[in-house]
């Protein structure tokens, strides 16, 4: 798992009880906890939907990237109690294999949304814009099967073009995936 952070400026004068209402410029940043994990095969039943639950409440994830998920078409179903799941736009060989869960209050908090606009290869990745009080978080999740060579470095050049076109404009960027 990745810790990351949000920062809110607060008023430490305030914070401290004072009434002097002068603004020292201090900063409270709150962790952003993220997780990655690859499921090998969430469609097997429901034993890893409820590990995973665990593993996400237990340990106060904001934000997990899941992959090799193989998910069939039945993947808009997917939903574990507390998070948003964000699915990439088009499957892989008929299959979803990436996913990204964002906690529920997080998700609505942070305003967030599907990037669309990233996921120039069908299958590949799923990229999610958190909008934090202090600055804009892209998250993106990727999941590349063998295909060979060929396919291998279709695969890699698209991502780096989706990479490049996520940091543009927003300096916190995580990629997370296998």
């Amino acid at each position: 798992s990745t810790r990351s952070t949000s920062c809110d400026r607060t008023d430490s004068s305030q914070a401290a009880g004072s009434t002097a209402g002068k603004p020292t410029g201090s900063h409270r940043c709150q962790p952003l906890i993220i997780l990655t994990w690859n499921a090998a095969n969430l469609s097997r039943g429901k034993t890893k939907e409820l590990a995973l639950l665990h593993l996400l409440t237990s340990n106060s994830v904001d934000v997990a990237v899941i992959t090799e998920t193989e998910l069939h078409e039945d993947a808009t179903l997917f939903a574990l109690n507390g998070y948003y799941t964000f699915l990439p736009i088009s499957p892989l060989g008929g299959l979803t294999r990436v996913l990204i869960l964002v906690r529920a209050d997080l998700a609505t908090n942070a305003s967030a949304r599907l990037a669309e606009e990233f996921m120039t290869v069908p299958g590949l990745s799923v990229w999610v814009e958190l909008t934090l009080p202090q600055r804009r978080v892209m998250i993106g999740g990727v999941y590349r099967p063998w295909r060979g060579i060929t396919a291998e470095r279709e695969d890699l050049n698209g991502l780096f073009l989706q990479v490049k076109a996520a940091a543009t404009g927003c300096k916190s960027l995580v990629l997370l995936g296998d």
